[in-house]
């Protein structure tokens, strides 16, 4: 993940065996808001991915309209993304699989 997205997050010091566990729930959570951003984008559509960060938060915004309704998007589970290569690429890497919900509220 992007230095500039992560570099100044806060990291607790916790060991895992002899490793010091950098991977916060934070930075997962900011890895997966990416990845869906990357792989249900619409890039035959002219508009851009826009990923913004300051100190409200951040803002992960891709061109294309919702697939699924509303509700079952955020009951999860069922996905219908448009870049299914990606999609599996990254479901296949370690750092990004698991379920974390990510809301706007």
């Amino acid at each position: 993940m992007s230095r500039k997205l992560v570099g100044d997050l806060k990291v607790p010091f916790v060991l895992k065996g002899n490793f010091r566990q950098d991977d916060t729930s934070l930075h997962r959570a900011l890895r997966e808001a990416l990845v869906n951003t990357l792989v249900h984008a619409d890039y035959t559509d002219r508009a851009s991915i826009l990923v913004v960060k300051d100190p409200a938060g951040f803002v992960f915004r891709n061109p294309g309209v919702m697939r699924v309704p509303a509700e079952q998007a955020l009951r999860g589970g069922e996905s219908d993304c448009r870049n299914r290569t990606l999609h599996k690429s990254q479901m296949n890497d370690d750092s990004v699989k698991g379920k974390i919900c990510v809301m706007r509220g």
